[in-house]
């Protein structure tokens, strides 16, 4: 097998404002299979800052310093311990972005001698199409990307299907409520609904108005035992979180502009955003490496990170496939 990823990767940019949509700023790698079903080219826009064309570029890019100069030339020393996924979601066949991330971790790992995990996180029941997971295992024979650990090929860290690991999520859930990190919700979907549209029409996104957190230990207690359905919500602290992109640099995120992300929905499964984490956290995974579109995401899960006290791994978020006219490539077109 020859892989050749011409990694298209986009130093970091002052950004006015951190929740502007980054693909203002950065432009996206344009990808194309050739002929040959064994060579998988990635080919960079040739509007892109640099590009990395080895595994051992695409390393050096997933431990440089970004507050250090800049130079050329990519450092060989093979990083420890290094545990990558790439963890879809079984809501319909593979993306061509969804492969590029996988090839990107894979490459990763490959070259440091390390593991790539394949995980299905399959907490939204509601979109899950049956069959996800042979289509996304047999789409990673074909392009000859093996997985050390998984739900086909099974591990130490497993199981790797997040609906078979729902007792860790409450375990955790139970934890951060002891710490004070998250509360209790009992909101019901039209107050949430109504409290949503009228938070929109300045255009701004939706915030929750913490209604729940207000509510005094004995109130709580009594809607529990009258069993009265209610999510997990996080509790965002004050100030400002810090988060350092190998691709992006330094981004900081102003907390209070962050909602209170509900963590455990009312029928016990996790959202994403807790899910993540916590099996990053079990599975030692070490680079967190997927597309952009998660950036805005991870101040919450570096927050999470923070309350479990636990080692944050290095995030990696890559720019997103784009159309001729810079529309996002949907589903559909690739």
């Amino acid at each position: 097998l020859i892989m050749t990823a011409r990694v298209g990767l986009c130093r970091p940019m002052p950004y006015a404002n951190p929740f502007a949509r980054t693909t203002d700023a950065l432009l996206p790698t344009q990808a194309s299979f050739l002929s040959s079903r064994r060579l998988l080219v990635l080919r960079p826009s040739p509007f892109v800052c640099c590009s990395f064309s080895t595994s051992s570029r695409l390393s050096y890019a997933c431990h440089h310093d970004h507050t250090t100069p800049h130079t050329d030339t990519p450092q060989t020393t093979l990083l420890s311990d290094v545990r990558v996924r790439y963890a879809p979601s079984p809501t319909g066949s593979m993306h061509l972005g969804g492969l590029r991330t996988a090839l990107y971790n894979y490459l990763l790992a490959k070259h440091h001698n390390g593991q790539f995990i394949l995980r299905l996180e399959d907490t939204d029941q509601s979109r899950e199409v049956p069959g996800a997971l042979d289509n996304f295992v047999r789409i990673l024979d074909w392009a000859n990307i093996t997985c050390d650990e998984g739900p086909h090929v099974g591990g130490s860290y497993g199981p790797y299907i997040q609906s078979q690991r729902l007792h860790l999520y409450r375990k955790y859930v139970d934890e951060l409520l002891q710490k004070g990190a998250a509360y209790h919700c009992f909101c019901s979907s039209e107050r949430l609904d109504k409290l949503r549209k009228t938070d929109t029409t300045d255009g701004a996104a939706p915030m929750y108005d913490r209604f729940c957190l207000t509510l005094s230990s004995a109130d709580v207690q009594q809607k529990l035992q009258n069993k009265q359905p209610h999510t997990i919500r996080m509790k965002v602290p004050d100030g400002i979180t810090v988060m350092n992109d190998v691709v992006r640099g330094q981004l900081r995120f102003n907390n209070k502009y962050i909602s209170d992300q509900v963590l455990l929905k009312s029928d016990g499964f996790p959202t994403y955003h807790l899910a993540c984490v916590v099996d990053d956290h079990l599975m030692r995974i070490s680079h967190v490496i997927r597309g952009e579109e998660w950036t805005v995401s991870t101040p919450k899960h570096v927050m999470l990170y923070k309350a479990f006290g636990w080692p944050i791994p290095k995030f990696a978020h890559l720019p997103l496939l784009l159309n001729p006219d810079k529309s996002k490539l949907s589903k559909r077109q690739g």
